[in-house]
């Protein structure tokens, strides 16, 4: 029996960060996904990206992009996970990145976000 995206993000503590994020991301509940972040990131993260920030970034691309669907585990180690997203809003994809402390409560210590380009650039001669 194949594994769903699901139950494989579920093995890695990265998975399990990101799917609670992206869960109250799609549900479209910010109060939620406030405390998430404030609970959950280091003091380090929070400070390089402020908290309102963080979720003034999530709001725009909830408002632009609608829900994220995860598409392709790209990859998935214990501490680290690659994920590429469909967006309900367009017909683009993007990657996320999520990276974990390996200390438990194995905080966030880096979230990202990012198109996947659409057009390859000519190789160099």
């Amino acid at each position: 029996m194949a594994e769903t995206i699901a139950q494989y993000l579920a093995k890695s503590r990265a998975g399990m960060r990101y799917m609670a994020q992206m869960t109250f991301y799609n549900r479209g509940d910010f109060a939620r996904l406030r405390q998430f972040i404030a609970d959950s990131y280091t003091a380090e993260a929070l400070q390089e990206i402020p908290l309102e920030d963080r979720l003034e970034e999530q709001e725009a691309l909830y408002s632009a992009l609608g829900k994220l669907r995860v598409e392709q585990v790209v990859g998935a180690g214990d501490h680290q996970i690659i994920v590429v997203v469909q967006a309900q809003h367009t017909s683009g994809f993007f990657f996320n990145q999520m990276v974990v402390t390996e200390d438990y409560p194995h905080a966030v210590m880096l979230f990202a976000h990012a198109p996947v380009e659409e057009e390859a650039d000519e190789p160099a001669p």
